[in-house]
């Protein structure tokens, strides 16, 4: 048996296979989300101050790093929203997940009150710049997963060409029993 379009179906799907391959690494992101009550005061925050930490390449209980660092976003009703990405000194681990964990996370560029966000064993936490409390709660994020596009495009293209050799046999059956 002959195939017409065999040629050219090998050499889509080497060059699929070899885009697929080059495709831009990504390093592994975790995002881990902080919780804590707000001490109240005059010069503090009130209610609850959230926060969410992307580290890449991290595994608990590891020390954290500067390396690790992506990005950091903080927010109460003090401050209202502060985000912080590029370079960070970053101290401490993850060993109470959920649960009180020893962290410090000082952004070294655009950050120009040079706050740095403490978080302790005992469940305090400040801001350094006005906010502080008690029942400072680290957890692990979830995150729905979702395929790179080169998969997509793989899957895509891997049912077109089985559709396509699937009409193509249904239309030879055609002409077979019309002989």
């Amino acid at each position: 048996m002959k195939c017409a379009n065999c040629r050219i179906i090998f050499i889509v799907l080497t060059l699929l296979l070899v885009f697929a391959r080059n495709g831009t690494p990504t390093a592994a992101t975790t995002t881990y989300q902080f919780v804590g009550t707000c001490s109240g005061g005059e010069s503090n925050c009130t209610g609850q101050a959230t926060a969410t930490l992307v580290l890449a390449n991290y595994s608990p209980p590891a020390a954290l790093s500067y390396t690790n660092f992506v990005s950091f976003t903080y927010n109460s009703n003090l401050q209202g929203t502060l985000s912080f990405t590029g370079s960070s000194d970053l101290t401490g681990q993850f060993t109470n997940l959920p649960g009180f964990d020893q962290t410090q996370i000082y952004p070294t560029s655009g950050n120009p009150e040079g706050w740095v966000f403490d978080t302790g064993t005992d469940g305090t936490w400040s801001l350094g710049i006005g906010d502080s409390g008690t029942a400072g709660t680290w957890s692990l994020a979830t995150t729905p997963t979702t395929p790179a596009p080169s998969t997509l495009l793989l899957l895509i293209l891997g049912l077109a060409a089985l559709a396509a050799f699937q009409g193509r046999a249904r239309i030879a059956g055609l002409f077979r029993s019309a002989r």
